[in-house]
């Protein structure tokens, strides 16, 4: 009988350390972000408290919306009386809640779900800044789901106070259907590259923004001077404006 239970007591020892390793960082290995994918948040345990505090989600991400394949930063923060500790969980979702992106974790961070879900590693700061890598293929709009946990130390779950957040993000509007009506090429390009403009459009402004919203480049073009120098730009991934009488198209352009 003391045999057995001494065999209990060391299966039972391994489980015991990881729960209280999971208690001491403030960490949970499931997903709980309150996203519709997700569902649950960190309120289905923490709740009750009255912390005067905020948070918030912001992105390097462009009012243009987000370029294919591309790495962007976000940052979750508290502001306010926060709490003794903090932690938050975040994830991206399309419509329909699947996951899209990948998540690189920063300072006081880390990812799991392959990547899918990025969490704190270090529950003593405010803020936490990591990277989202866009998906390769237009998934259109994109939401960026975040809960976030203040709590007051006692090492239960009373006490504390959850902030559920999301911020939506665009896909780069180069696939409606008057962008479809010019060509832009080569792309990707090194040197000159050319806007093919439909027949009833004779003339156009041109505008290049990089990846975060900054205009590199503007020209006027019309249907017969209708190339301009782009090799001054550095590689990456750009937005180029096309404005004309009838309306603006937006087209992606890859310099490499």
């Amino acid at each position: 009988m003391k045999k057995n239970y001494f065999y209990a007591m060391l299966f039972a020892l391994p489980i015991f350390a990881v729960t209280i390793m999971s208690w001491s960082s403030g960490y949970t290995g499931a997903s709980v972000t309150g996203s519709p994918g997700d569902g649950s948040t960190c309120s289905n345990c923490h709740g009750g408290g009255s912390f005067a505090t905020t948070g918030t989600v912001t992105t390097n991400i462009p009012a243009a919306g987000y370029a294919l394949n591309t790495t962007y930063t976000v940052t979750v923060s508290f502001t306010g009386g926060a709490g003794s500790k903090r932690g938050f969980q975040l994830t991206a979702e399309k419509a329909g809640g699947t996951k899209v992106g990948t998540f690189t974790a920063g300072s006081g961070s880390q990812v799991f779900n392959s990547q899918k879900t990025v969490t704190h590693s270090s529950n003593t700061v405010t803020s936490w800044s990591f990277s989202w890598t866009s998906p390769s293929t237009n998934q259109g709009t994109v939401t960026f789901y975040a809960a976030l946990n203040a709590v007051n130390g006692d090492g239960g779950t009373s006490g504390d106070k959850v902030i559920t957040l999301s911020t939506a993000v665009n896909v780069l509007g180069t696939d409606s259907f008057f962008a479809k009506q010019f060509n832009v090429y080569p792309n990707p390009a090194s040197e000159m590259v050319t806007i093919e403009m439909p027949e009833n459009i004779a003339t156009a402004t041109v505008t290049i923004f990089d990846f975060v919203g900054k205009q590199v480049a503007k020209t006027n073009l019309t249907s017969t001077e209708n190339s301009l120098d782009v090799s001054n730009l550095p590689t990456g991934t750009y937005l180029v404006s096309i404005a004309t009488e009838q309306g603006i198209a937006k087209k992606q352009l890859v310099i490499n």
